[in-house]
């Protein structure tokens, strides 16, 4: 115990000794090169497939060794830093441009206009048109629609009713 005390004092000295201590860098992880190169990769291969292990040889790396360090570095998978990647160019086209939901979908590498959808559904939460209807409904406006409500925007809609739920009849009985 008097062991335990003596590092506690000894540790606590040194700290009020060097207020300004940093704390130590994260061990493992991609150097910065490596990470900005893989992002790199895949922000100019986003309407394309793209494999980790192009990705991990760009990096002159083990593909697992890339993938645990692409996640320590950013905190999420590649697959998913990619998914994310490419909603976002999505919601660049649904904005910027008339083009259909399946070719925003092929234009930002995804597999068809279901995989798109289920996917922006996912991330952003709600479907790629009804965003996009919103969207455009505000820029026209400048109202958002909550439920029957509408808003202007920016306004606090925390007061704003949602959408109702529809009831479930699953678990009830007939």
């Amino acid at each position: 115990m008097r062991q335990t005390g003596r590092i506690f004092v000894s540790h606590s000295m040194q700290v009020i000794d060097c207020p300004e201590t940093l704390p130590a860098p994260l061990a493992g992880g991609l150097a910065p090169w490596q990470e900005t190169r893989a992002k790199a990769l895949m922000t100019i291969h986003l309407g394309h497939d793209i494999t980790l292990a192009f990705l991990a040889s760009e990096c002159k790396l083990s593909v697992s060794h890339f993938a645990r360090s692409f996640k320590q570095s950013t905190g999420k998978p590649p697959h998913r830093w990619l998914l994310e990647s490419r909603v976002e160019k999505a919601k660049e086209l649904l904005m910027g441009t008339d083009l259909p939901l399946a070719q925003t979908a092929l234009a930002c590498g995804f597999a068809d206009q279901s995989h798109f959808t289920r996917v922006f559904s996912r991330t952003v939460g709600t479907s790629p048109g009804t965003w996009r209807r919103l969207r455009l409904n505000q820029q026209i406006t400048g109202r958002v629609i909550f439920g029957n409500e509408m808003a202007d925007a920016g306004a606090d809609t925390t007061e704003m009713t949602q959408i109702p739920e529809f009831p479930s009849y699953r678990n009830s009985a007939l």
